[in-house]
């Protein structure tokens, strides 16, 4: 009768999660990206990656609906560098902007997602001085998500990755509350209705 009745609580429960943020909850709504240089030097970038939470995937790629654009380029591949899903680089085959002050590149995603973390590749042959940026990302229609300033790449890997914050939202306890009060009484009676089959 005790494994009958466990049973049929899990049952009536089955519902309750549903009512939980989901387990791959991230950074909501971006659409754009956009990257400066810290100290306002010259922006190399190899490659920007946004990891798309649940999935894993890169979605600031071109072959992902991705657009990169720029204040200025100076000669070599340009923007499309940075999303072409092949790093780390060296220059030409880098994003590299010009003149070298107040510059700014900027990846505009196909639509709004939900990302877990953004990944900057600097340039792998020369000048990591200049492998650290200033990142905000926006949503569409170009209000301030998020910034993070100082994001370094001058290591051994030419890479850094920024984490996101969670920004999902998250049920009020008064709302779980509320699912199990509406779950729980269907258990109880199912588990009366199995009662009284037995005792006829």
């Amino acid at each position: 009768m005790r494994k009958l009745q466990l049973a049929i609580m899990a049952v009536s429960l089955a519902g309750v999660p549903a009512l939980v943020a989901p387990a791959n909850a991230g950074f909501i709504n971006v659409k754009e990206i956009e990257v400066r240089s810290t100290y306002g030097t010259y922006i190399q970038i190899a490659e920007v990656i946004a990891t798309q939470t649940g999935t894993g995937s890169d979605v600031a790629l071109a072959s992902a609906g991705a657009i990169a654009s720029a204040s200025a380029v100076e000669t070599g591949v340009g923007t499309s560098a940075v999303i072409d899903g092949i790093f780390p680089s060296s220059y030409p085959q880098i994003f590299h902007s010009f003149p070298g002050y107040g510059e700014f590149l900027n990846v505009a995603l196909s639509t709004r997602y939900e990302l877990d973390s953004i990944t900057l590749y600097g340039r792998s042959d020369c000048c990591g001085d200049r492998d650290i940026f200033d990142v905000q990302l926006f949503d569409q229609n170009r209000n301030l998500l998020f910034s993070y300033s100082g994001a370094n790449a001058n290591n051994s890997s030419h890479f850094v990755t920024i984490d996101l914050p969670n920004t999902a939202p998250v049920p009020e306890p008064s709302a779980l509350l509320a699912g199990a009060l509406v779950l729980l009484p269907i258990g109880a009676i199912t588990l009366r209705r199995l009662r009284r089959k037995q005792a006829v």
